[in-house]
C-alpha cells in the first residue's frame, strides 16, 4: 500500500488517503474542526471505532498515518 500519492501529502494531516497496490484509494480519513473551537497548539481528536477500536489498540494504520503527518507538519511545515 502506498501511503501517499506524492510527497506533499505526507505533510497534510487533515485529509489522509492511502492508496492500494492498484493505485486506488483504500480509505480516507478527514480532520474537521468543531464549530466554536478556536485553533490551538493542542489537538483533541475524536475518532470512530473503526480507527481506534479500544483503549489498547491505538496503533492502527489510519491513526499512525495521522500522528506521523502531524509530526511532519510540525517539524517541517506544511508544503
Amino acid at each position: 500500500m502506498e501511503r501517499a500519492a506524492n510527497v506533499s501529502e505526507l505533510y497534510a494531516y487533515d485529509r489522509i488517503v492511502p492508496y492500494g497496490d492498484n493505485g486506488m484509494p483504500e480509505y480516507e480519513t478527514r480532520l474537521t474542526a468543531l464549530p466554536d473551537k478556536p485553533a490551538a497548539s493542542i489537538m483533541v481528536v475524536a475518532v470512530t471505532g473503526e480507527i481506534i477500536p479500544n483503549h489498547n489498540d491505538i496503533f492502527t494504520s489510519p491513526f499512525v498515518d495521522f500522528v506521523s503527518r502531524v509530526i511532519n507538519a510540525g517539524l517541517y511545515g506544511r508544503e
